[in-house]
């Protein structure tokens, strides 16, 4: 009785030191990150107009509602400003998606070496932690999807249905967040079937369980397509007002570029067919595009998970027993089967990925790493060779070298643009007769009411006759170019922010009668 108790206080210190670990390094990136991203500064102003009753003005910077609706929420219930509240919700779901990936290791491996170490994969994936001061969907989405493969595993234990309800409530919950959701939801429980079906000791109960929790999960989606498709028909709300777009209709877009990507990739074959030196040549156009797209894909999952540590996982532990003999590690596999099938989709499509599109994939990736390296930890506890030594070494010093890397090799290049926006802020007065040709800019001055950016301007004449005062214009270009804009200011420039590269922001108060 007394080892329940210590397997719960060695749990809660894990989850703890997880959560420790998340805020850590949530505000050691962000401290040293220049700028928000693009999505991040939308999603803010779309919040804020969303606040001030601006719906329609709020889809033109981002369709997805049900996302900001949450910042806009976050704020008014709590009196933080935008901004702050964008992070606390970021913050919320990286705290999740990291106790997620400790839950599910938790459920191969309780032994504290095996959570340290799945402590040590896990933060140290430097493409997840250079995201983490972003504001993205992504979060949530790899959250949920993780403790939805939590419920799975605990499904396969205990079999209990309150399992399977909850492994379908997240996955129907993170379609709310990214559209690729809908694979999981459609796809985990048809290669669960495939899987029972061909593997022994698949009993007629075990089936109808499986069979019921499919049957619920068609009947969710039809509930939801049919209904939707109804109430469009009838032109009565739909069951989700917080989407600007129905669940139906994300899949219908979803289709519809994949249709396209099929034209585009028929033209792309008869392009290079054309320049290829021979018949024999152009038949093989079709192998090596596909070929070309498999390989894209491969580098973008090696080069977004934690290749350091993956790599060090290969050598020795004990590997006598396969890896998909136990069903919890071949729910596992079908999740990155899934989710290399949606990264195929992807490249398909756009012809590129980034890691933001992979990113789930690779962190489960992570999961089957951490249990290796964990096996063999356990298989060198014992010798004191040069070769354990050395690899115990590295177990540690790769996950700090990686956290910190980045954090040593700031040159904040992108500073300056922070820096104006402040220095607008605090010297310039009524921000509605400022013009910014640049949305990042007006972002750091904090008046999201003024969105000047949305309208180009080629002169002066038709800022001063619009009752602008002041322009402020971010140059992208360090050769000297300047816009027309820029040209009819001449030399009227007040203050001029600039990086290394000779890319700069520069103030200008315009003259009462221009030239």
């Amino acid at each position: 009785m007394a080892a329940i108790p210590m397997l719960e206080r060695r749990g809660l210190a894990i989850y703890s030191l997880s959560c420790a670990l998340s805020l850590l390094l949530f505000f050691t990136y962000g401290a040293i990150e220049d700028t928000l991203n693009d999505d991040g500064i939308n999603y803010i102003y779309a919040a804020h107009a969303l606040s001030e009753g601006l719906p329609e003005e709020a889809k033109s910077y981002r369709p997805e509602t049900f996302f900001y609706r949450q910042i806009s929420l976050i704020a008014s219930l709590s009196g933080l400003e935008l901004y702050t509240s964008a992070q606390a919700l970021s913050l919320f779901w990286q705290i999740l998606l990291g106790a997620g990936f400790i839950a599910i290791v938790r459920c191969f491996d309780t032994s504290l070496p095996s959570q340290l170490i799945a402590l040590a994969v896990f933060f140290s994936i430097a493409s997840l932690n250079h995201l983490r001061p972003d504001i993205i969907r992504g979060f949530s989405f790899w959250a949920l999807q993780l403790w939805a493969v939590w419920a799975g595993l605990n499904l396969i234990k205990y079999r209990a249905w309150r399992f399977a309800l909850l492994w379908l409530s997240l996955s129907a919950i993170a379609t709310l967040y990214r559209a690729e959701g809908m694979a999981y939801l459609l796809l985990i429980p048809a290669f669960a079937l495939i899987n029972a079906s061909f593997s022994g000791g698949f009993s007629a109960k075990q089936g109808l369980k499986l069979a019921g929790l499919i049957v619920i999960t068609t009947g969710l989606i039809y509930l939801v397509f049919g209904l939707e498709r109804h109430d469009a028909a009838q032109g009565t709300p739909q069951l989700m007002p917080m989407q600007n777009v129905s669940v139906a209709d994300k899949v219908q877009k979803e289709l519809s570029a994949l249709s396209l990507a099929a034209d585009q990739f028929e033209r792309l074959k008869d392009n290079i067919a054309a320049q290829m030196p021979s018949k024999w040549a152009q038949r093989s156009v079709n192998d090596l595009l596909i070929g070309g797209l498999m390989f894209h894909l491969l580098l973008a999952i090696i080069n977004t998970t934690n290749t350091p540590l993956l790599a060090l996982s290969l050598y020795g532990g004990n590997r006598r027993r396969p890896f998909l003999s136990d069903p919890r590690h071949k729910l596992l596999a079908n999740y990155i089967l899934v989710g290399v099938i949606v990264g195929l989709l992807s490249v398909y499509s756009k012809f590129f990925i980034s890691p933001r599109y992979i990113m789930l994939t690779a962190i489960l990736l992570a999961i089957p790493a951490t249990l290796m390296l964990s096996k063999t930890y356990q298989g060198l506890a014992t010798p004191l060779q040069g070769a354990s030594r050395l690899w115990k070494y590295l177990v540690v010093a790769l996950p700090v070298f990686t956290c910190l890397y980045p954090l040593s090799h700031q040159n904040h290049d992108k500073r300056y643009i922070q820096d104006a926006g402040h220095w607008v802020k605090n010297h310039l007065n009524d921000a509605q007769k400022i013009y910014f040709n640049d949305q990042k800019v007006a972002f750091y001055s904090a008046d999201y009411t003024n969105n000047s950016f949305k309208t180009p301007y080629t002169n002066q004449h038709s800022l001063l006759r619009d009752g602008y005062q002041y322009a402020v214009l971010y140059e992208r270009n360090a050769k000297g170019e300047h816009s027309p804009l820029r040209q009819s200011l001449g030399e009227q420039r007040l203050k001029t922010f600039q990086n290394n590269r000779g890319r700069s922001v520069s103030v200008y108060k315009l003259a009462a009668s221009a030239p």
